[in-house]
């Protein structure tokens, strides 16, 4: 009888509910159980859903941290993991979590990628680029749109086989898509358009004849080991680089420091907390207004304010606001939190 990965459920309908609930409050309460149940005591359910959809070209600790993050969003109160507490169980956990990640996975054929001429122009797209997180994504979205480079030099400077590259392109492309998503949402319906009868438009047909053939060195800029040398924990650091600039597997990272992979896990995630508050920190976030604006939490919002907008000292705005050292760096910290969701989107 199968009843661990959601193949078949013969468990009682009573048992089925309490089992789930049990399941629910475990991963909304534990990190390292939520990596562990997702990665795997899912692993069967979700390589076959990955399967099915990708053959053996996919990368299922890429895409299930896809499904990890959608799951753990917060909702409007600031609290985590607001998707998966919209499971009614009225079906099994398992099944519920098949039908999200089939649904997270799969691109409708219908959805066309495309780079309007007057988002080149004004640098947008290099801009959106540039915001990308993975280097080999952003790489070969810089190659492909704005060098206009050939499938033969893209593979030779990214360094991959060629049987990898439909998997790469793809994997840029879902990268981009998600970029535009949380980071430029008012230009994702000019980017991602539909075509009128509904066929997929493959990647190496896209028309790239309206994008601009300026030669540049903007890649150059990208200085995300800036970032990461002014990371104040090593462990964090190490995570980070060891993953986003060397491409290696949670399971290598895990050999590479001899911890398990949870912990690679847990790492990461912290660690990206971190990089995240030393860019919101660095000045570098355009307009940075108009994301505390949306911050709801009127202390936060003050704090924010006080900081960023007005440019005062920490213990000026403590004074202002009749707190010790203690509890401002506590407020400060549940400002900031909210802050980087608002901004990152995570």
């Amino acid at each position: 009888m199968k009843t661990e990965y959601g193949l078949k459920e013969h468990l009682p309908y009573d048992e089925l509910v309490s089992r789930d609930k049990e399941y629910v409050d475990r991963i909304c309460n534990d990190e390292q159980f939520a990596y562990t149940f997702l990665h795997d005591k899912c692993r069967p359910l979700i390589s076959n859903i990955l399967w099915t959809m990708f053959g053996n070209d996919a990368d299922y600790d890429d895409l299930v941290n896809d499904l990890y993050i959608h799951l753990k969003k917060p909702g409007a109160d600031g609290e985590y993991w607001h998707n998966l507490r919209t499971f009614d169980y009225k079906t099994s956990l398992f099944d519920w979590i098949k039908t999200v990640a089939v649904r997270l996975f799969y691109t409708p054929n219908s959805e066309v990628f495309e780079i309007p001429q007057d988002i080149i122009e004004s640098g947008l797209a290099e801009q959106i680029i540039l915001e990308i997180s993975i280097a080999k994504y952003r790489k070969f979205m810089w190659l492909y749109y704005i060098e206009q480079a050939s499938k033969e030099d893209i593979i030779s400077k990214i360094g991959i086989e060629e049987g990898e590259y439909s998997k790469l392109s793809r994997q840029a492309v879902k990268s981009f898509k998600s970029c535009v998503k949380g980071r430029f949402p008012d230009y994702y319906d000019l980017i991602f358009t539909q075509k009128s009868d509904g066929d997929t438009i493959p990647i190496e047909e896209v028309n790239t004849s309206k994008i601009s053939q300026k030669p540049t060195n903007i890649m150059a800029k990208i200085d995300v080991e800036r970032y990461l040398a002014s990371m104040p924990n090593d462990r964090y650091r190490q995570v980070l680089k060891s993953y986003f600039l060397e491409g290696l597997t949670p399971d290598e990272i895990a050999k590479e420091l001899d911890v398990n992979v949870d912990n690679v896990y847990n790492l990461k995630l912290r660690g990206l907390d971190q990089i995240r508050d030393i860019i919101i920190f660095s000045g570098e976030i355009e307009n940075i207004g108009r994301y505390i604006s949306k911050v709801s939490n009127d202390r936060n919002h003050e704090i924010l304010h006080s900081i960023f907008l007005k440019k005062m000292s920490y213990e000026l705005i403590a004074s202002n606001m009749g707190l010790s050292e203690s509890a401002f760096k506590k407020a400060k910290k549940s400002a900031i939190d909210e802050l980087r969701r608002i901004i990152f989107k995570s």
